[in-house]
């Protein structure tokens, strides 16, 4: 059995004690298959809010059964009760084998992580910038079919399509900093410079963005009266950025 040594080290102080108490229970019930545990996320950033921000980890086993997840349900129960979103369970060899597959979700991770028990297994991870264009292409594309089918279906309901550009602005920023990488520009660390960069270097006008996003900050309001107008910007620069994406030639790095 490995030594329980959890480094809390840069985790705001609020959520540490939460994340610490997370690992230690599943080191406990997973001994040596449990070869890492490592942060990730909004809570290492500046983008952070307290009380408000998803913590997320992800837990890197030697092998991964179901009987592994059947242990963990109960601890991981009372995590979710914290704001500590069920955490990623991957074996070593599924990240080897996933990196052409998932290399977004896997550079984020590199990227912004911190690993608080065992071996980084991120550290050395590669990235074919080849890989890195064509998802952000299928992901755009993919939220496009969303937006607009939703919309179908709920337009009248504008508390409903609030929430769901309010969801798919979260979920376009890793998509915008892996952009920014695929372009070979520095990436700022907060999101108001990541959306003035793109929209400094793509077919792109961040504004509804910027708007939207400093609402979600209680920073400044926008008028979700006239949430048809703000739909149909929104879409509408999603869809140039789409094709910007779509157009761009990358050479293998």
């Amino acid at each position: 059995m490995k030594k329980l040594k959890i480094d809390k080290k840069g985790l705001p102080p609020e959520v540490a004690r939460d994340v610490a108490s997370l690992c230690e229970s599943l080191i406990v019930i997973h001994g040596n298959n449990l070869l890492s545990i490592s942060v990730y996320g909004s809570v290492l950033s500046k983008n952070y809010i307290p009380k408000v921000s998803n913590i997320n980890l992800v837990c890197v086993f030697s092998e991964l059964t179901t009987e592994a997840l059947n242990l963990s349900l109960k601890v991981i129960k009372l995590a979710v009760k914290k704001r500590i979103v069920p955490p990623l369970f991957l074996s070593l060899d599924y990240i080897k084998s996933s990196l052409d597959s998932f290399p977004m979700e896997f550079i984020e991770i590199q990227e912004n992580h911190r690993t608080i028990y065992g071996t980084d297994c991120f550290a050395d991870i590669q990235i074919p910038l080849k890989h890195l264009r064509l998802q952000c292409e299928q992901k755009l594309k993919s939220q496009l079919v969303r937006l607009r089918q939703t919309y179908l279906e709920y337009g009248k309901n504008r508390k409903l399509i609030k929430q769901l550009l309010l969801d798919s602005l979260g979920n376009n920023f890793p998509i915008f900093r892996n952009i920014l990488r695929v372009c070979q520009h520095p990436i700022p660390e907060l999101y108001e410079d990541v959306l003035m960069k793109i929209s400094g270097i793509c077919n792109f006008d961040a504004q509804v963005y910027l708007d939207m996003l400093r609402d979600k900050k209680k920073t400044d309001k926008i008028l979700w009266k006239e949430i048809d107008s703000i739909f149909g910007e929104y879409v509408l620069q999603l869809e140039l950025l789409s094709n910007f994406i779509d157009k761009m030639k990358v050479s293998d790095n």
